[in-house]
């Protein structure tokens, strides 16, 4: 009877660190595909990048660069006044 119970004990144990390998099998693929696509991601957003970083280019520009830009919104404090009402 007590080496049943051994027996089963050992394969209880045995099957659980099965278990752990697996689990720790499925962690480190998670960890790498994490890693990748991290670095795939950081790799197209500098391709995107690299053509206009020197310059503006015309999708970075304002479209109409006399009304609504950053400096005439600081100078006239209302809207209205642009106008004329």
């Amino acid at each position: 009877m007590d080496e049943l119970i051994l027996s089963h004990l050992a394969q209880m144990e045995a099957d659980a660190e099965e278990e752990d390998e697996d689990y720790t099998i499925e962690a480190a693929t998670a960890t790498l595909l994490m890693y990748t696509g991290a670095e795939e991601s950081r790799l197209a957003r500098a391709r995107n990048r690299l053509p206009s970083r020197l310059y503006l280019c015309r999708p970075q520009l304002c479209p109409n660069p006399r009304i609504d830009t950053p400096m005439v919104a600081a100078s006239v404090p209302h809207k209205t006044y642009l106008n004329g009402a």
